[in-house]
């Protein structure tokens, strides 16, 4: 059997690969975030995501959706789906960290940044839950006994969808609670290192006390029924 460690490497080691031949193209199916500057955390929140901060980022692109166990077995044929999250267009979950970098490396994409994945989940309006400030139950699969197809619920005014609730969604950045009080305004990588991996957006199993500001994290190891991922690339270079 083979010891969380060497998992680990094998993972880290398909990660820095080269893609596949067999990888597929980049797909159509991503929504470009152009550059500019957003609104990060919330001033009203906890100590991990706050205060708000103006952040600029360069322009990305990144998945309309989360990646699919149909999408995911592509790359891993004997991946074990969750029962939460069992169809061909449910949300691939119980990923490890070093597995969803691993995907993303063989599709020829990457993780986004903690910073990229707020900016896209709050939309255009910079709003909370992404579909307003206020939490209202039945807009996102939220207090659920499970994860649903990928865009069973409205999207976002930039068009994605599931950035709150399904399941959550590893980042590529280190976990750290005072992430938001440090760090560059532009671009920013988060800390170099930390005691795990960021997660956001919440998940089937949470409710109004998870919004788009909010943060958490995992051992990059460990594998959750609640725990999924979505891709992004850099933009376009000189993209507004």
């Amino acid at each position: 059997m083979q010891t969380a460690a060497v998992r680990m490497a094998l993972w880290a080691l398909l990660a820095d690969a080269q893609a596949s031949p067999e990888a597929p193209q980049p797909p159509g199916d991503m929504v470009l975030i152009l550059a500019g500057a957003f609104t990060r955390g919330h001033g009203q929140g906890k100590e991990d995501f706050s205060p708000e901060r103006e952040i600029h980022l360069d322009a990305f692109y990144i998945d309309r959706h989360e990646v699919t166990n149909a999408e995911y077995e592509r790359f891993d044929p004997g991946h074990r789906r969750a029962e939460a999250s069992d169809c061909d267009d449910c949300p691939v979950t119980n990923v490890s960290w070093w597995e969803a970098t691993a995907y993303a490396r063989w599709a020829g994409k990457r993780l986004p940044t903690e910073a990229e994945w707020e900016k896209a989940a709050r939309g255009p309006e910079g709003s909370l839950w992404g579909y307003s400030n206020e939490y209202r139950q039945g807009q996102a699969r939220t207090e659920a006994p499970g994860a649903t197809r990928v865009g069973s619920y409205s999207p976002n005014g930039y068009g994605l969808v599931d950035m709150l609730g399904n399941v959550w969604e590893w980042c590529a950045d280190y976990w750290s609670k005072d992430s938001y009080q440090r760090g560059p305004d532009r671009s920013p990588q988060g800390p170099p290192n930390g005691p795990g991996r960021v997660i956001r957006g919440g998940s089937f199993k949470n409710g109004p006390e998870v919004h788009l500001a909010a943060r958490s994290w995992s051992k990059p190891a460990y594998r959750y029924r609640s725990i999924g991922f979505r891709c992004a690339r850099d933009g376009p270079k000189g993209a507004p």
